[in-house]
């Protein structure tokens, strides 16, 4: 498959049916590839680092400045098949 938006879209489907086990620099990761892959480089107000969450978030996506939306599709394909390989999925 060599349509990045088709492998991309196919790869966020893939994401629900990861075992339990992700660490959270993992989700971290798969967050901000998503957002980069979706809006471009992160659009929003830094949140107060009193919301530890929200900031992390941010600050995870904001590291993406200037990478291609394209480029996040692959990134985020190509993270999902190695957590495919880390934690394999559910039983379906």
């Amino acid at each position: 498959m060599t349509d990045p938006k088709k492998r991309f879209d196919l790869s966020v489907k893939m994401v629900k049916s990861l075992n339990v086990g992700a660490s959270n620099d993992d989700l971290l990761k798969l967050y901000a590839l998503y957002k980069q892959s979706i809006f471009g480089n992160c659009n929003i107000n830094e949140p107060s680092s009193f919301n530890m969450k929200e900031s992390a978030k941010w600050h995870a996506w904001n590291k993406l400045k200037g990478m291609s939306p394209i480029d996040a599709m692959n990134k985020y394909s190509d993270f999902v098949l190695k957590l495919y390989d880390t934690y394999g999925t559910q039983n379906l």
